[in-house]
């Protein structure tokens, strides 16, 4: 069965340069996503200008760009990204669309997840990488040690 994505999205520098390679070679639309200006994370300020030389190049050529917010938005822009084609997603929760008191037994029985399980949701924040403040790894500390091993049946990543 041959992987043929509808779409790439590229996070961070060198992987994204890489995606949107991939993506271009292969006609396949690339979406860059923003959460940071991504060359101030290179911890050597020496080679700093090279990765912003790369953000450079990937915001030009892809096909949309998605900021996390507005600030982030015209940072893009600035360097390069098509506004018609840079938008605004907004990270975090939408309080308007979320509703604790929603009936989620549907989800929890397609994916196998027991009533008393305890999940931890893991779209953004529980991926390798730097370990900054920002992450809330603390916080995850802080529930892993007092749990003890009959918890750890129950404890689910998703």
């Amino acid at each position: 069965k041959e992987f043929n994505p509808d779409v790439i999205v590229g996070f961070q520098i060198l992987s994204a340069y890489l995606a949107m390679r991939a993506a271009k070679k292969n006609n396949i639309p690339f979406i860059y996503y923003w959460t940071d200006a991504y060359h101030t994370q290179i911890p050597f300020k020496v080679y700093q200008p090279i990765g912003e030389y790369i953000e450079k190049l990937i915001l030009k050529n892809a096909d949309r760009v998605i900021a996390i917010n507005d600030k982030l938005k015209d940072f893009v822009v600035e360097r390069g990204s098509d506004p018609e084609r840079t938008q605004v997603e907004k990270a975090g929760v939408d309080f308007e669309r979320f509703n604790p008191e929603i009936n989620g037994s549907g989800i929890r029985e397609r994916y196998g997840i027991e009533k008393d399980d305890f999940v931890l949701e893991d779209g953004k924040n529980l991926r390798g990488g730097r370990a900054r403040p920002r992450r809330g790894l603390s916080h995850l500390t802080r529930l892993w040690v007092p749990l003890d091993a009959a918890l750890y049946n129950i404890l689910r990543l998703v």
